[in-house]
Protein backbone atom coordinates (compact mmCIF):
# COMPACT_ATOMS: atom_id res chain seq x y z
CA UNK A 1 0.00 0.00 0.00
CA UNK A 2 2.87 2.52 0.81
CA UNK A 3 3.33 2.74 -2.97
CA UNK A 4 0.23 2.69 -4.19
CA UNK A 5 -0.21 6.57 -4.21
CA UNK A 6 3.32 7.04 -5.98
CA UNK A 7 2.25 4.23 -8.78
CA UNK A 8 -1.50 5.94 -9.65
CA UNK A 9 0.37 9.62 -9.91
CA UNK A 10 3.10 7.68 -11.96
CA UNK A 11 0.82 5.65 -14.33
CA UNK A 12 -1.15 8.87 -14.76
CA UNK A 13 1.80 10.88 -15.59
CA UNK A 14 3.11 8.23 -17.91
CA UNK A 15 0.25 6.99 -19.63
CA UNK A 16 -0.16 7.41 -23.48
CA UNK A 17 -3.14 8.41 -25.54
CA UNK A 18 -4.57 5.52 -27.68
CA UNK A 19 -3.59 4.54 -31.16
CA UNK A 20 -5.99 5.39 -33.84
CA UNK A 21 -8.37 2.87 -34.72
CA UNK A 22 -7.33 -0.46 -36.94
CA UNK A 23 -8.38 -3.36 -39.01
CA UNK A 24 -8.98 -5.92 -35.52
CA UNK A 25 -7.37 -8.95 -36.28
CA UNK A 26 -8.33 -11.70 -34.63
CA UNK A 27 -4.99 -14.50 -33.88
CA UNK A 28 -7.62 -17.38 -33.78
CA UNK A 29 -7.57 -18.25 -37.24
CA UNK A 30 -3.79 -17.09 -37.15
CA UNK A 31 -2.17 -19.58 -35.02
CA UNK A 32 -4.34 -22.21 -36.39
CA UNK A 33 -2.78 -21.77 -39.81
CA UNK A 34 0.18 -21.56 -38.21
CA UNK A 35 0.54 -24.50 -36.31
CA UNK A 36 -0.40 -26.51 -39.26
CA UNK A 37 1.74 -25.04 -42.00
CA UNK A 38 5.43 -26.59 -42.47
CA UNK A 39 8.62 -24.77 -41.86
CA UNK A 40 12.14 -24.52 -44.03
CA UNK A 41 14.54 -24.22 -41.80
CA UNK A 42 18.04 -23.03 -42.79
CA UNK A 43 21.12 -25.09 -41.66
CA UNK A 44 22.36 -24.22 -38.66
CA UNK A 45 26.30 -23.31 -37.52
CA UNK A 46 28.43 -26.72 -37.29
CA UNK A 47 29.47 -27.07 -33.36
CA UNK A 48 32.86 -27.56 -34.92
CA UNK A 49 33.40 -24.06 -36.36
CA UNK A 50 31.82 -21.94 -33.08
CA UNK A 51 31.83 -23.43 -29.68
CA UNK A 52 29.07 -22.90 -27.26
CA UNK A 53 29.15 -19.79 -24.98
CA UNK A 54 29.65 -20.14 -21.52
CA UNK A 55 27.83 -16.43 -21.33
CA UNK A 56 24.27 -16.41 -22.99
CA UNK A 57 22.85 -13.57 -23.64
CA UNK A 58 19.35 -12.76 -23.03
CA UNK A 59 18.03 -13.16 -27.20
CA UNK A 60 19.51 -16.53 -26.70
CA UNK A 61 16.84 -17.89 -24.10
CA UNK A 62 14.02 -15.47 -23.62
CA UNK A 63 10.59 -15.09 -25.24
CA UNK A 64 9.59 -12.48 -24.13
CA UNK A 65 5.48 -11.37 -23.17
CA UNK A 66 4.18 -7.49 -23.30
CA UNK A 67 1.19 -6.83 -21.12
CA UNK A 68 -1.07 -6.88 -24.12
CA UNK A 69 0.12 -10.49 -24.77
CA UNK A 70 2.32 -9.51 -27.72
CA UNK A 71 5.18 -11.43 -28.18
CA UNK A 72 8.24 -7.86 -28.48
CA UNK A 73 12.12 -7.88 -28.60
CA UNK A 74 13.68 -8.90 -25.47
CA UNK A 75 16.17 -6.16 -25.94
CA UNK A 76 13.77 -3.80 -26.17
CA UNK A 77 10.52 -4.76 -24.46
CA UNK A 78 8.15 -2.13 -25.70
CA UNK A 79 8.69 -3.18 -29.71
CA UNK A 80 6.17 -5.57 -31.28
CA UNK A 81 7.40 -8.97 -33.14
CA UNK A 82 5.78 -9.76 -36.48
CA UNK A 83 5.73 -13.56 -37.48
CA UNK A 84 9.15 -12.90 -39.84
CA UNK A 85 11.09 -11.51 -36.65
CA UNK A 86 9.69 -14.21 -34.40
CA UNK A 87 10.55 -17.02 -36.62
CA UNK A 88 13.79 -15.49 -37.02
CA UNK A 89 14.82 -15.34 -32.94
CA UNK A 90 13.05 -19.20 -32.69
CA UNK A 91 15.68 -20.25 -35.74
CA UNK A 92 18.28 -18.97 -33.47
CA UNK A 93 17.46 -21.07 -30.33
CA UNK A 94 16.80 -24.05 -32.38
CA UNK A 95 20.07 -23.90 -33.55
CA UNK A 96 21.39 -23.56 -30.55
CA UNK A 97 19.69 -26.29 -28.95
CA UNK A 98 21.07 -28.57 -32.33
CA UNK A 99 24.53 -27.56 -31.32
CA UNK A 100 23.98 -28.17 -27.76
CA UNK A 101 22.79 -31.77 -28.32
CA UNK A 102 25.77 -32.26 -30.57
CA UNK A 103 28.52 -31.25 -27.79
CA UNK A 104 26.48 -33.99 -25.19
CA UNK A 105 26.49 -36.59 -28.55
CA UNK A 106 22.52 -36.63 -28.49
CA UNK A 107 20.82 -37.69 -31.17
CA UNK A 108 17.97 -34.69 -30.83
CA UNK A 109 17.77 -31.52 -29.19
CA UNK A 110 16.30 -31.31 -26.02
CA UNK A 111 14.25 -27.99 -25.35
CA UNK A 112 12.70 -27.25 -21.84
CA UNK A 113 10.37 -24.23 -21.51
CA UNK A 114 9.96 -22.51 -17.99
CA UNK A 115 7.15 -20.36 -17.15
CA UNK A 116 7.59 -18.19 -14.25
CA UNK A 117 4.21 -17.33 -11.85
CA UNK A 118 3.07 -14.16 -10.75
CA UNK A 119 4.97 -11.45 -9.27
CA UNK A 120 7.93 -11.19 -11.33
CA UNK A 121 9.34 -8.89 -13.58
CA UNK A 122 11.20 -8.68 -16.81
CA UNK A 123 14.55 -8.40 -14.89
CA UNK A 124 13.77 -11.49 -12.61
CA UNK A 125 13.76 -13.29 -15.69
CA UNK A 126 16.97 -11.63 -17.49
CA UNK A 127 18.69 -11.95 -14.11
CA UNK A 128 18.46 -15.71 -14.47
CA UNK A 129 20.11 -15.91 -17.77
CA UNK A 130 23.16 -13.12 -16.48
CA UNK A 131 23.73 -15.42 -12.95
CA UNK A 132 24.21 -18.11 -15.12
CA UNK A 133 21.01 -20.59 -14.98
CA UNK A 134 20.74 -21.13 -18.24
CA UNK A 135 24.00 -22.30 -18.61
CA UNK A 136 24.05 -24.69 -15.81
CA UNK A 137 21.04 -26.57 -17.40
CA UNK A 138 22.58 -26.58 -20.55
CA UNK A 139 26.38 -27.95 -18.63
CA UNK A 140 24.15 -30.41 -16.79
CA UNK A 141 25.89 -33.90 -18.18
CA UNK A 142 22.78 -36.07 -17.72
CA UNK A 143 20.33 -33.81 -17.56
CA UNK A 144 21.11 -31.01 -20.23
CA UNK A 145 18.13 -29.43 -21.59
CA UNK A 146 18.47 -26.11 -23.95
CA UNK A 147 16.18 -23.63 -22.07
CA UNK A 148 13.54 -21.14 -22.79
CA UNK A 149 12.01 -19.11 -20.81
CA UNK A 150 8.69 -16.96 -21.28
CA UNK A 151 8.93 -13.83 -19.31
CA UNK A 152 5.94 -11.80 -18.83
CA UNK A 153 5.28 -8.83 -16.38
CA UNK A 154 3.26 -10.44 -13.44
CA UNK A 155 4.64 -7.69 -11.02
CA UNK A 156 2.33 -6.21 -8.64
CA UNK A 157 2.58 -2.45 -8.94
CA UNK A 158 1.94 -2.65 -12.74
CA UNK A 159 -0.80 -4.80 -12.56
CA UNK A 160 -2.46 -3.46 -10.02
CA UNK A 161 -1.86 -0.29 -11.79
CA UNK A 162 -3.49 -1.29 -14.93
CA UNK A 163 -6.32 -2.47 -12.88
CA UNK A 164 -6.94 1.21 -11.85
CA UNK A 165 -5.71 2.83 -14.86
CA UNK A 166 -6.81 0.65 -18.06
CA UNK A 167 -9.05 -2.19 -17.65
CA UNK A 168 -12.67 -1.58 -17.87
CA UNK A 169 -15.14 -5.08 -18.44
CA UNK A 170 -12.29 -7.35 -19.58
CA UNK A 171 -11.07 -4.61 -22.23
CA UNK A 172 -8.46 -2.21 -22.22
CA UNK A 173 -9.51 1.58 -22.40
CA UNK A 174 -8.12 4.60 -23.24
CA UNK A 175 -6.08 6.70 -21.57
CA UNK A 176 -8.47 9.34 -21.02
CA UNK A 177 -11.77 7.23 -20.08
CA UNK A 178 -9.23 5.14 -18.26
CA UNK A 179 -8.40 7.94 -16.20
CA UNK A 180 -11.44 9.78 -15.47
CA UNK A 181 -12.80 6.47 -14.41
CA UNK A 182 -10.04 5.67 -11.75
CA UNK A 183 -11.54 7.32 -8.99
CA UNK A 184 -14.78 5.31 -9.03
CA UNK A 185 -12.47 1.80 -9.61
CA UNK A 186 -10.59 2.71 -6.68
CA UNK A 187 -13.27 3.92 -3.90
CA UNK A 188 -14.73 0.40 -5.34
CA UNK A 189 -11.54 -1.23 -4.26
CA UNK A 190 -11.25 0.29 -0.66
CA UNK A 191 -15.37 -0.32 0.34
CA UNK A 192 -14.46 -4.30 -1.25
CA UNK A 193 -11.99 -4.04 1.14
CA UNK A 194 -13.30 -3.04 4.35
CA UNK A 195 -16.27 -5.47 3.22
CA UNK A 196 -13.98 -8.13 3.13
CA UNK A 197 -12.18 -7.41 6.07
CA UNK A 198 -14.14 -9.89 8.40
CA UNK A 199 -13.45 -12.92 6.03
CA UNK A 200 -9.68 -12.61 6.00
CA UNK A 201 -9.33 -12.11 9.44
CA UNK A 202 -11.47 -15.42 10.00
CA UNK A 203 -9.10 -17.38 6.91
CA UNK A 204 -6.48 -16.13 8.87
CA UNK A 205 -7.10 -17.02 12.28
CA UNK A 206 -8.15 -20.94 10.32
CA UNK A 207 -4.25 -20.97 8.79
CA UNK A 208 -3.03 -20.35 12.77
CA UNK A 209 -5.56 -23.42 13.76
CA UNK A 210 -4.14 -25.93 11.36
CA UNK A 211 -0.73 -24.78 11.57
CA UNK A 212 -1.00 -25.41 15.33
CA UNK A 213 -3.01 -29.00 15.11
CA UNK A 214 -0.62 -30.53 12.45
CA UNK A 215 2.12 -30.15 15.22
CA UNK A 216 -0.11 -30.73 18.32
CA UNK A 217 1.11 -27.49 19.84
CA UNK A 218 -1.66 -26.07 21.55
CA UNK A 219 -4.34 -27.70 19.95
CA UNK A 220 -4.86 -31.52 19.13
CA UNK A 221 -5.33 -33.01 15.60
CA UNK A 222 -8.41 -33.26 15.95
CA UNK A 223 -9.15 -29.35 15.28
CA UNK A 224 -7.50 -30.04 11.85
CA UNK A 225 -9.75 -28.83 8.80
CA UNK A 226 -11.94 -31.11 7.34
CA UNK A 227 -9.44 -31.27 3.54
CA UNK A 228 -6.31 -31.88 6.51
CA UNK A 229 -8.46 -34.72 7.91
CA UNK A 230 -9.05 -36.26 4.52
CA UNK A 231 -5.86 -35.97 3.46
CA UNK A 232 -4.25 -37.46 6.41
CA UNK A 233 -6.98 -40.35 6.10
CA UNK A 234 -5.99 -41.56 2.52
CA UNK A 235 -2.70 -42.45 3.24
CA UNK A 236 -3.23 -43.40 7.20
CA UNK A 237 -6.33 -44.66 7.31
CA UNK A 238 -7.55 -44.50 10.97
CA UNK A 239 -4.30 -44.82 12.44
CA UNK A 240 -2.45 -41.42 12.76
CA UNK A 241 0.31 -40.51 10.32
CA UNK A 242 3.00 -40.89 12.88
CA UNK A 243 6.30 -41.38 10.21
CA UNK A 244 4.24 -39.86 6.78
CA UNK A 245 7.69 -40.09 5.10
CA UNK A 246 7.50 -43.82 4.81
CA UNK A 247 3.87 -43.80 2.83
CA UNK A 248 2.78 -44.26 -0.49
CA UNK A 249 -0.29 -43.74 -2.28
CA UNK A 250 -0.98 -45.85 -5.52
CA UNK A 251 -3.86 -45.23 -7.91
CA UNK A 252 -6.02 -47.98 -8.82
CA UNK A 253 -7.18 -46.91 -11.83
CA UNK A 254 -3.84 -44.28 -13.49
CA UNK A 255 -1.13 -45.94 -11.81
CA UNK A 256 -0.06 -42.41 -10.09
CA UNK A 257 1.76 -42.40 -7.16
CA UNK A 258 1.59 -39.75 -4.29
CA UNK A 259 3.05 -39.23 -1.03
CA UNK A 260 3.03 -37.76 2.30
CA UNK A 261 5.53 -35.55 3.80
CA UNK A 262 7.29 -34.81 6.43
CA UNK A 263 7.56 -30.96 8.88
CA UNK A 264 11.10 -30.92 10.29
CA UNK A 265 12.27 -27.59 11.91
CA UNK A 266 14.98 -27.19 14.88
CA UNK A 267 14.13 -25.44 18.02
CA UNK A 268 15.74 -22.07 17.20
CA UNK A 269 14.13 -21.45 13.93
CA UNK A 270 10.68 -22.18 15.24
CA UNK A 271 11.13 -20.38 18.44
CA UNK A 272 11.97 -17.23 16.38
CA UNK A 273 9.44 -17.54 13.95
CA UNK A 274 6.94 -18.27 16.62
CA UNK A 275 7.96 -15.14 18.32
CA UNK A 276 7.91 -13.02 15.23
CA UNK A 277 4.03 -14.38 14.49
CA UNK A 278 3.00 -13.67 17.74
CA UNK A 279 5.16 -10.00 17.84
CA UNK A 280 3.29 -9.00 14.00
CA UNK A 281 0.11 -10.00 15.66
CA UNK A 282 -1.39 -6.18 15.87
CA UNK A 283 -0.01 -5.55 11.95
CA UNK A 284 -1.56 -8.92 10.26
CA UNK A 285 -4.94 -8.69 11.57
CA UNK A 286 -5.29 -5.03 10.31
CA UNK A 287 -2.96 -2.97 7.87
CA UNK A 288 -1.86 -6.97 6.69
CA UNK A 289 -5.42 -8.03 6.37
CA UNK A 290 -6.70 -5.46 4.60
CA UNK A 291 -4.25 -5.41 1.88
CA UNK A 292 -5.03 -8.86 1.08
CA UNK A 293 -8.91 -8.16 1.46
CA UNK A 294 -8.78 -6.20 -1.95
CA UNK A 295 -5.60 -4.85 -3.42
CA UNK A 296 -3.67 -8.17 -3.88
CA UNK A 297 -7.04 -9.55 -5.21
CA UNK A 298 -7.37 -6.96 -8.02
CA UNK A 299 -3.49 -7.27 -8.96
CA UNK A 300 -4.05 -11.54 -8.76
CA UNK A 301 -6.95 -10.76 -11.44
CA UNK A 302 -4.88 -8.71 -13.64
CA UNK A 303 -2.16 -11.57 -13.52
CA UNK A 304 -4.81 -13.87 -14.66
CA UNK A 305 -6.00 -12.02 -17.46
CA UNK A 306 -1.91 -11.59 -18.73
CA UNK A 307 -2.13 -15.41 -18.80
CA UNK A 308 -5.04 -15.22 -21.36
CA UNK A 309 -3.67 -12.27 -23.76
CA UNK A 310 -0.62 -14.41 -24.17
CA UNK A 311 -3.27 -16.65 -26.62
CA UNK A 312 -5.97 -13.75 -27.04
CA UNK A 313 -3.96 -10.52 -27.02
CA UNK A 314 -5.77 -7.12 -26.27
CA UNK A 315 -5.89 -5.60 -30.29
CA UNK A 316 -7.52 -8.57 -31.13
CA UNK A 317 -11.21 -7.08 -29.59
CA UNK A 318 -10.14 -3.50 -29.81
CA UNK A 319 -8.04 -2.52 -33.36
CA UNK A 320 -6.50 0.67 -31.50
CA UNK A 321 -3.74 -1.28 -29.67
CA UNK A 322 -3.23 -3.04 -32.92
CA UNK A 323 0.77 -1.84 -34.21
CA UNK A 324 0.01 0.12 -37.44
CA UNK A 325 3.20 -1.11 -38.88
CA UNK A 326 3.60 -4.50 -38.58
CA UNK A 327 1.43 -7.34 -37.88
CA UNK A 328 2.01 -8.86 -34.68
CA UNK A 329 2.24 -12.44 -33.04
CA UNK A 330 0.86 -13.34 -29.65
CA UNK A 331 3.15 -14.76 -26.95
CA UNK A 332 1.54 -17.91 -27.42
CA UNK A 333 2.74 -18.21 -30.88
CA UNK A 334 6.08 -20.26 -29.43
CA UNK A 335 4.27 -23.18 -29.08
CA UNK A 336 2.20 -22.46 -32.72
CA UNK A 337 6.63 -22.43 -33.77
CA UNK A 338 7.53 -25.57 -31.73
CA UNK A 339 4.30 -27.39 -33.51
CA UNK A 340 5.44 -26.20 -36.95
CA UNK A 341 8.65 -27.20 -36.86
CA UNK A 342 7.80 -30.51 -35.71
CA UNK A 343 5.28 -31.27 -37.99
CA UNK A 344 8.19 -30.38 -40.25
CA UNK A 345 9.81 -33.21 -39.00
CA UNK A 346 8.50 -36.14 -38.12
CA UNK A 347 10.17 -38.66 -35.95
CA UNK A 348 12.98 -36.09 -35.51
CA UNK A 349 11.53 -33.60 -33.58
CA UNK A 350 13.33 -32.41 -30.21
CA UNK A 351 12.29 -33.77 -27.10
CA UNK A 352 10.43 -31.08 -25.00
CA UNK A 353 9.70 -30.54 -21.74
CA UNK A 354 7.60 -27.90 -20.15
CA UNK A 355 7.80 -26.67 -16.84
CA UNK A 356 4.90 -24.19 -15.12
CA UNK A 357 5.78 -22.26 -11.65
CA UNK A 358 3.04 -21.03 -10.05
CA UNK A 359 0.82 -19.31 -12.42
CA UNK A 360 3.02 -20.47 -15.18
CA UNK A 361 0.70 -23.25 -14.95
CA UNK A 362 -2.13 -21.37 -16.14
CA UNK A 363 -0.16 -20.92 -19.01
CA UNK A 364 0.61 -24.14 -19.97
CA UNK A 365 -3.27 -25.41 -19.20
CA UNK A 366 -4.23 -22.84 -21.80
CA UNK A 367 -1.48 -23.99 -24.58
CA UNK A 368 -2.38 -27.59 -24.06
CA UNK A 369 -5.83 -27.17 -24.45
CA UNK A 370 -4.76 -23.98 -27.07
CA UNK A 371 -3.16 -26.53 -29.68
CA UNK A 372 -5.17 -30.23 -28.13
CA UNK A 373 -5.05 -31.85 -31.85
CA UNK A 374 -1.42 -30.63 -32.40
CA UNK A 375 0.47 -31.66 -29.81
CA UNK A 376 -1.70 -35.33 -30.84
CA UNK A 377 -0.75 -35.21 -33.95
CA UNK A 378 2.85 -34.13 -33.12
CA UNK A 379 3.92 -36.53 -29.73
CA UNK A 380 5.90 -33.33 -29.25
CA UNK A 381 5.65 -33.29 -25.50
CA UNK A 382 7.61 -35.92 -23.43
CA UNK A 383 7.22 -34.16 -19.80
CA UNK A 384 5.02 -32.02 -18.31
CA UNK A 385 6.05 -30.59 -14.88
CA UNK A 386 3.86 -28.63 -12.29
CA UNK A 387 5.99 -26.67 -9.35
CA UNK A 388 2.99 -25.30 -6.73
CA UNK A 389 0.61 -24.89 -9.40
CA UNK A 390 -1.26 -21.72 -9.35
CA UNK A 391 -4.15 -23.24 -11.63
CA UNK A 392 -7.19 -24.84 -10.60
CA UNK A 393 -7.26 -28.65 -9.72
CA UNK A 394 -10.72 -28.89 -12.39
CA UNK A 395 -8.53 -26.72 -14.95
CA UNK A 396 -5.68 -28.16 -14.70
CA UNK A 397 -7.27 -32.07 -15.13
CA UNK A 398 -9.32 -30.94 -17.94
CA UNK A 399 -6.54 -29.82 -20.04
CA UNK A 400 -3.94 -32.53 -18.97
CA UNK A 401 -6.19 -35.83 -19.27
CA UNK A 402 -6.49 -36.10 -22.79
CA UNK A 403 -2.76 -35.29 -23.25
CA UNK A 404 -1.71 -37.45 -21.14
CA UNK A 405 -4.28 -40.51 -22.61
CA UNK A 406 -2.52 -39.69 -26.36
CA UNK A 407 -1.35 -42.82 -27.68
CA UNK A 408 2.77 -42.20 -28.62
CA UNK A 409 3.54 -43.36 -32.64
CA UNK A 410 6.41 -46.21 -32.55
CA UNK A 411 9.94 -44.93 -31.37
CA UNK A 412 7.96 -41.91 -29.26
CA UNK A 413 7.24 -41.97 -25.60
CA UNK A 414 4.04 -41.20 -23.30
CA UNK A 415 3.66 -38.44 -21.87
CA UNK A 416 5.25 -37.78 -17.83
CA UNK A 417 3.47 -35.51 -15.72
CA UNK A 418 4.94 -34.74 -12.23
CA UNK A 419 3.12 -32.30 -9.72
CA UNK A 420 5.81 -30.59 -7.30
CA UNK A 421 4.04 -29.06 -3.82
CA UNK A 422 5.36 -27.28 -1.16
CA UNK A 423 4.78 -29.37 2.73
CA UNK A 424 1.27 -28.45 3.71
CA UNK A 425 2.31 -27.22 6.99
CA UNK A 426 4.72 -24.86 5.04
CA UNK A 427 2.51 -23.66 3.06
CA UNK A 428 0.10 -22.80 5.66
CA UNK A 429 2.98 -21.23 7.72
CA UNK A 430 5.14 -19.38 5.27
CA UNK A 431 5.71 -15.68 5.98
CA UNK A 432 6.03 -12.26 4.83
CA UNK A 433 7.64 -9.09 5.39
CA UNK A 434 8.74 -10.08 8.71
CA UNK A 435 4.64 -12.00 9.93
CA UNK A 436 3.20 -8.25 8.86
CA UNK A 437 1.23 -10.08 5.93
CA UNK A 438 -1.26 -12.74 6.39
CA UNK A 439 1.13 -16.35 6.77
CA UNK A 440 0.32 -18.54 4.14
CA UNK A 441 1.93 -19.37 0.72
CA UNK A 442 0.10 -17.74 -2.30
CA UNK A 443 -1.71 -20.43 -3.40
CA UNK A 444 -3.46 -20.02 0.30
CA UNK A 445 -3.95 -16.18 -0.52
CA UNK A 446 -5.44 -17.59 -3.92
CA UNK A 447 -7.59 -20.24 -2.09
CA UNK A 448 -8.67 -18.03 0.54
CA UNK A 449 -8.88 -14.41 -0.46
CA UNK A 450 -8.64 -14.35 -4.15
CA UNK A 451 -10.31 -16.66 -5.84
CA UNK A 452 -13.00 -17.63 -3.32
CA UNK A 453 -13.48 -21.44 -4.92
CA UNK A 454 -17.18 -22.40 -5.02
CA UNK A 455 -15.92 -26.19 -5.23
CA UNK A 456 -13.15 -27.82 -3.99
CA UNK A 457 -11.82 -28.36 -7.67
CA UNK A 458 -11.59 -24.73 -7.94
CA UNK A 459 -8.98 -24.90 -5.49
CA UNK A 460 -5.29 -25.19 -6.10
CA UNK A 461 -3.45 -27.91 -7.79
CA UNK A 462 -0.23 -27.24 -6.37
CA UNK A 463 -0.98 -27.38 -2.54
CA UNK A 464 -0.21 -30.64 -1.13
CA UNK A 465 -4.04 -30.83 1.14
CA UNK A 466 -6.00 -30.04 -2.15
CA UNK A 467 -4.33 -32.76 -4.30
CA UNK A 468 -4.41 -35.29 -1.46
CA UNK A 469 -7.87 -34.54 0.40
CA UNK A 470 -8.88 -35.26 -3.67
CA UNK A 471 -6.56 -38.12 -4.55
CA UNK A 472 -9.17 -40.36 -5.91
CA UNK A 473 -11.18 -38.05 -7.77
CA UNK A 474 -7.53 -37.44 -9.70
CA UNK A 475 -7.15 -40.85 -10.37
CA UNK A 476 -10.21 -41.13 -11.92
CA UNK A 477 -9.73 -38.36 -14.29
CA UNK A 478 -6.18 -39.60 -15.19
CA UNK A 479 -6.56 -43.34 -15.43
CA UNK A 480 -6.35 -43.23 -19.24
CA UNK A 481 -2.76 -41.99 -19.09
CA UNK A 482 -0.07 -43.96 -20.45
CA UNK A 483 3.14 -42.21 -18.66
CA UNK A 484 4.48 -41.71 -15.27
CA UNK A 485 2.04 -39.85 -12.53
CA UNK A 486 4.05 -38.68 -10.26
CA UNK A 487 2.96 -36.54 -6.67
CA UNK A 488 5.82 -35.29 -4.79
CA UNK A 489 5.40 -33.15 -2.23
CA UNK A 490 8.59 -32.12 -0.44
CA UNK A 491 9.71 -32.73 2.94
CA UNK A 492 10.31 -29.10 5.17
CA UNK A 493 13.72 -28.97 6.16
CA UNK A 494 15.69 -26.16 7.79
CA UNK A 495 18.00 -25.05 5.03
CA UNK A 496 17.11 -27.65 2.18
CA UNK A 497 14.51 -25.53 -0.35
CA UNK A 498 11.71 -25.80 -1.36
CA UNK A 499 10.53 -24.47 1.77
CA UNK A 500 8.22 -21.67 0.52
CA UNK A 501 6.50 -20.91 -2.54
CA UNK A 502 9.02 -19.01 -4.47
CA UNK A 503 11.90 -21.89 -3.76
CA UNK A 504 10.98 -23.58 -6.48
CA UNK A 505 12.56 -21.66 -9.12
CA UNK A 506 15.62 -22.22 -6.87
CA UNK A 507 15.90 -25.79 -7.59
CA UNK A 508 17.11 -28.00 -10.02
CA UNK A 509 13.98 -28.34 -11.72
CA UNK A 510 15.22 -29.51 -15.05
CA UNK A 511 16.39 -32.64 -13.38
CA UNK A 512 14.65 -35.86 -13.40
CA UNK A 513 15.44 -36.75 -9.62
CA UNK A 514 13.78 -33.42 -8.77
CA UNK A 515 10.53 -34.74 -9.97
CA UNK A 516 10.80 -38.20 -9.11
CA UNK A 517 9.91 -39.96 -5.78
CA UNK A 518 12.49 -41.93 -4.02
CA UNK A 519 12.77 -45.41 -4.28
CA UNK A 520 13.14 -45.84 -0.73
CA UNK A 521 11.18 -43.61 1.30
Amino acid sequence: MRYSGLALLLLLLLAGCATPPAENKMSVARETEAGQEKVTSPPCPSVSNRPLRRTRAIDDHIVRVSPDGLMVDPEQAGRPLDQAQAQQGFQHMLCEATRLAEHHGGDRPRLLVYVHGGLNSYQHSDQKVHDGLAWRIMNDPQDWHYPIFISWKSDALSTWGEHILRLREGKKAGAVVGAASAPFILVADIATTLGRFPATVYYQLSNEKDRAASRGVLMPSRALSGSWKTANHNFCGENACANPGTLRYQGEQSGLTANLSRYKTSFLNSTGRGSAQIATVPLRYTVGSLWHSAVSASAWDVMKRRTQTQFFPASDFDGRWQPRDLKPVPGGHLFTMLLAHARSRPGAQPDLTLVGHSMGTLVINRALERFRDQWAATDLIDNLVYMAAAASIEDSLNALAPILADAPRPGETPVNFYNLTLNRVAEVSEMHYGGIIPTGSLLVSIDQHHERPEHALRRTFGSEVNVLSSIQIVDQALRHSRGDLVFKAFDRQVGAPPSSHGDFGDIPFWRQETWRLSQQP
